[in-house]
């Protein structure tokens, strides 16, 4: 009978790999490695709460066998961006190149496509001083983002500034973000769509605020 109790399980450390975005619906946000558990490794190192353990799937698609690793603990998973990887020669006894992390938890998907965004419409604990634009817009319409952020921070709607609207928010992780027109140098009309500038202090910080924000929209 196999051993589901993962305290006493041991396995092999797999380093993880992502981009610069660390999306809140991955299972393994913010953590560096995994403990890869598998009949075929040694058991070596004992999971914990910086290094989650990890298992391997493997399914036939369109006749062709894909593996990949995705938390023992229950749950319904999806590729989440992420590869696991290490040099130490062991891994060969499963697999000779990084392997997809399965870890985008999609009961959150589905959480987030439920209009339960109140905090978005709370002023930010702490002021944005400090935070910048790095790239990062998201279209909709004044009406809709009072909707979504409620009232804003500031508004002088006059067309005669850089900057017309601007939110001061946090996400429900606590992140600080901003959101703005910039030098639209117009009045906006209500029901006007534009691409408004998300601020942060960070280019994940603010892919973080577009992400809520965005499934705040798509559950209007």
């Amino acid at each position: 009978m196999a051993n589901t109790n993962v305290k006493t399980q041991k396995g092999l450390i797999l380093d993880i790999y992502r981009n610069d975005y660390d999306s809140p619906l991955n299972k393994m946000k913010g953590k560096k490695s995994v403990v890869l558990i598998d009949e075929k490794i040694p058991g070596v190192f004992s999971p914990g709460e910086d290094m989650p353990a990890v298992r391997l799937v493997t399914r036939n698609l369109f006749g062709s066998n894909y593996t990949h690793a995705e938390p023992l603990e229950p749950g319904s998973y999806a590729f989440g961006g992420s590869f696991i990887y290490t040099s130490d020669s062991r891994l060969k006894e499963v697999a000779t190149y990084p392997i997809p992390l399965h870890d985008r938890q999609m009961n959150l998907e589905v959480n987030f496509s439920k209009p339960k965004y109140g905090h978005l419409k709370q002023e930010a604990k702490t002021p944005a001083t400090g935070t910048s634009y790095h790239g990062i817009t998201i279209k909709a319409s004044p009406a809709t983002l009072r909707e979504i952020l409620g009232e804003p921070t500031c508004e002088d709607n006059t067309g005669e500034d850089k900057v017309n609207i601007e939110w001061e928010r946090q996400t429900i992780g606590g992140t600080i973000f901003t959101v703005y027109d910039w030098k639209e140098y117009k009045t906006l009309e209500e029901s006007e769509e534009i691409e408004w500038h998300i601020g942060g202090y960070s280019l994940t910080d603010t892919q973080t605020a577009k992400e809520e924000i965005q499934a705040a929209l798509n559950a209007l």
